[in-house]
C-alpha cells in the first residue's frame, strides 16, 4: 500500500498500518498543477518504491534507521489499528501494492500517473464531487482539475469513466465527452431510495456494456463533513452508500487498482480533528475496498 506524501498529511495513518511512504514533499511544482519535470521526478520515485519494495520510505534513510522505523511500524500497527484494521501490518500489508492514498484532492492527478501503467481495457470509477474535466489553463500542463480529460483524451486504454457524486452545478464539464462519460451526480444519487440504488446501477452497468476491468478513484470530497474533512466543497455521500456503489459496479469485474485521496493539510487550514476524522473514515473505506482487490 503506497502513500504518496506531499503535504505530510497521512504519515501517522501510514506507519499504523504499514504502508510504503513515497516522499514527494520536497519535487517543486506539484501543487494542484503538476508541470512535465515534476510528472517524471514522481515516476522515478514510485519506480524507486518498485524496485525497493522492502523498505518503509522512499528516502536517503541508512539502514539501521530503517530497521528502526520498521520496528516503531509494527507496534504502532498492533497498538493503534486492533480491532479497526487488524489484518493489515507490515507484515501482510504486501497484499495491497494497489491501493494507493495520493493526499489532498491537490494531487489527484496521481490517477492519471498510476493508471498510465495499465496495459489493458479498462473503466475508470470516479467518486469525486468534481468532474475534474478543465481544459488545461496554459499549455497541456496536468492538474487536479483537468486530470480526467487529459485521461480521456490520451490514454488509449481508458474506455469510459463512470462518475459519482458530483456537483450537478458542474454536469456541463462531462457533456464534451458524450457517452464515454457517465454520470450520477449528487442529486440523482440522493433521490434514489437505498433499496433500488443496486437495480439502478445494474442497469447503468447493462445499457453502457461496462464490461472491462475497472480502476476505482475516491476523492473524499464527494463526502459530508461529518465523516470527511477536505479543503474543497464537499458533496453528502456516506460510507454506506460508498460501499454500494463500490460493490454494485465491481461485482464480477476485475478491479486493477485504487487511490484515495481528499486530506485537509495544515497549510490549507486543516486541524487536529480534521485529521482524526479523515484516518477514521481511510480505515473504514481500506475495509471497503480490501474485499475488491
Amino acid at each position: 500500500m503506497l502513500f504518496i506524501n506531499f503535504t505530510n498529511s497521512q504519515i501517522d495513518l501510514a506507519r499504523k498500518i504499514g504502508g510504503k511512504i513515497v516522499d514527494c514533499s520536497n519535487i517543486e511544482g506539484t501543487n494542484c498543477y503538476c508541470e512535465a519535470d515534476s510528472e517524471r521526478k514522481i515516476k522515478e520515485k514510485i519506480s524507486e518504491y518498485i524496485e525497493q519494495s522492502n523498505i518503509e520510505t522512499i528516502d536517503d534513510q541508512s539502514e539501521n534507521d530503517n530497521q528502526t522505523n520498521n520496528d516503531k511500524l509494527t507496534e504502532n500497527c498492533n497498538q493503534s489499528i486492533e480491532g479497526k484494521l487488524e489484518s493489515h501490518c507490515p507484515t501482510e500489508i504486501r497484499n495491497f501494492d494497489n491501493i494507493h492514498f495520493i493526499d489532498s484532492g491537490d494531487y489527484h492527478y496521481m490517477t492519471k500517473i498510476f493508471t498510465d501503467n495499465i496495459t489493458t481495457n479498462f473503466n475508470l470509477l470516479l467518486f469525486d464531487h468534481h468532474p475534474d474535466m478543465q481544459q488545461p489553463a496554459f499549455g497541456n500542463i496536468l492538474s487536479c482539475g483537468g486530470w480526467v480529460s487529459n485521461m480521456l483524451e490520451k490514454n488509449k486504454y481508458l474506455q469510459k469513466v463512470i462518475i459519482l457524486g458530483i456537483n450537478p452545478k458542474l454536469l456541463d464539464e462531462t457533456r464534451q465527452y458524450g457517452n464515454r462519460v457517465i454520470v450520477l451526480n449528487k442529486d440523482d444519487i440522493e433521490n434514489i431510495k437505498a433499496e433500488n440504488l443496486t437495480k439502478v446501477t445494474s442497469e447503468i452497468i447493462s445499457s453502457n456494456r461496462l464490461d472491462s476491468s475497472i480502476y476505482i478513484s475516491i476523492d473524499k470530497d464527494v463526502m459530508n463533513t461529518e465523516i470527511s474533512r477536505t479543503n474543497w466543497d464537499q458533496g453528502n455521500m456516506s460510507l454506506n452508500i460508498l460501499e454500494t456503489l463500490l460493490s454494485s459496479f465491481t461485482r464480477g469485474r476485475k478491479v486493477l487498482g485504487v487511490d484515495i485521496c481528499g486530506c485537509f493539510p495544515r497549510s490549507k487550514g486543516g486541524e487536529d480533528e480534521d485529521f482524526l476524522i479523515n484516518e477514521n473514515t481511510d480505515i473504514e473505506i481500506l475495509k471497503i475496498v480490501e474485499k475488491l482487490v
